[in-house]
């Protein structure tokens, strides 16, 4: 089992393992819910992309798990709203990947986001785990650079246009049920998947009800605490999978996020229109 950083490390480095969320059964029944989901509804996968857990029960109790809620309480303090949530499926294809960047490229949020990333399967080396630069969220925003790579998991293709030193990276391999938590600012990213089997991931982005965002008003969900700031639209919980209530918020609240995440993108907007934007 990975071991457990403490809440000072998250200070200095900027990400901190969490140790065990799910059992490996728990994580498996997650995975069971989107391949289903993949298998029924091929047409609608890239709604996976942002706002999951307005679709699936499972997936908003879920962003609210008491481990989570326990860890980010260290880090937040005691109000905490979800955001989004996405899985990042990482196909054994050995071309798929994600460039250095940082989360802060997309969004500017004060107090900064924290994203609480899960590992539905084994996350390892081989597949392309999470790789980190510590102490990069002290840095300030970097500039990114597109480069169209259709290989990219990342909407705008992006990448840290300075150089890097690869040899401070740390890989941040993690079994089926773990996680991690990571400032937004944080520099990131992940190698192609080279073993014979899909690598699956689902990350929470959470915020305070204070934080101050740029751009037009946008939606979250209460997880824990109070909202005394009401800075956000406050989305309903689901109650069905994928039913047509769930289906009519979660369009809702992305096209309140993608006015601002994809204020000057021209391309497809997945989780609006269904179409994977990577073969997952």
């Amino acid at each position: 089992m990975t071991a457990v950083d403490s809440a000072e490390f998250f200070r200095e480095n900027g990400y901190a393992r969490t140790g065990r969320i799910l059992s490996r059964e728990e994580a498996g029944d997650i995975r069971t819910l989107v391949e289903r989901f993949e298998r029924e509804y091929p047409e609608a996968v890239g709604k996976l992309d942002l706002k999951a857990s307005l679709l699936f029960p499972s997936l908003d109790r879920l962003s609210a798990h008491p481990a989570i809620m326990a860890r980010l309480t260290e880090v937040m303090g005691p109000n905490i709203m979800c955001h989004s949530a996405s899985f990042r499926n990482k196909a054994p294809d050995g071309r798929t990947f994600v460039g250095w960047h940082q989360d802060t490229a997309y969004e500017r949020v004060e107090p900064p986001k924290i994203v609480g990333w899960l590992a539905i399967t084994d996350c390892t080396t081989e597949n392309g785990c999470l790789r980190f630069m510590p102490g990069s969220h002290e840095w300030g925003p970097l500039r990114h650079v597109e480069t169209g790579n259709p290989d990219s998991m990342l909407t705008h293709s992006h990448h840290v246009a300075e150089d890097l030193d690869e040899s401070r990276a740390v890989d941040v391999p993690l079994e089926a049920g773990e996680g991690v938590l990571f400032h937004y600012g944080v520099v990131h990213g992940s190698a192609p998947n080279h073993s014979d089997h899909r690598r699956m991931a689902l990350f929470f982005d959470y915020v305070r009800p204070d934080s101050v965002h740029r751009g037009s008003r946008e939606s979250a969900r209460l997880v824990l605490g109070v909202d005394e700031a009401g800075h956000y639209d406050h989305e309903p919980a689901p109650t069905t999978d994928y039913g047509g209530a769930e289906i009519a918020a979660h369009r809702a609240g992305v096209r309140k996020l993608a006015a601002n995440f994809y204020a000057d993108w021209e391309g497809d907007i997945e989780a609006l229109s269904g179409s994977a934007r990577n073969r997952i």
